[in-house]
């Protein structure tokens, strides 16, 4: 019981700080001169091209039991748990900044429409 205690007091002092420094981050002038949108988006998306490529491998590697048995398959090898979680995380930040671009699009339309 004491353990569990624990655990939580410092999941939730480090998500605390990590709340603390974010905020504080955001409100950073220099973060925001960095680069323009087109940059930050250009970043996202190598980010979640990364976050796929690293799920799928790390989601491919082979099992090897201690009775030297193979197992292939997608999330079933040493860390396929965990790279099928990155691989579905990479999919939803692509997901994300796509459809940003695109929600902007429409955005655009929708406030210049065409002239006929």
């Amino acid at each position: 019981m004491d353990t569990c205690i624990v655990f939580f007091l410092v999941f939730l002092s480090v998500n605390v700080i990590g709340t603390v420094l974010g905020y504080e981050a955001s409100r950073i002038r220099r973060i925001r001169e960095w680069g323009t949108i087109k940059t930050w988006r250009i970043l996202g998306f190598i980010l979640g091209i990364v976050f796929v490529g690293v799920g799928y491998w790390l989601a491919s590697i082979p099992f090897i039991t201690k009775s030297g048995e193979m197992f292939y398959g997608f999330g079933r090898g040493s860390y396929g748990v965990n790279g099928v979680a990155l691989f579905f995380f990479g999919i939803i930040v692509l997901a994300i900044i796509i459809g940003k671009i695109l929600w902007l699009k429409i955005l655009e339309r929708l406030m210049n429409p065409p002239s006929l």
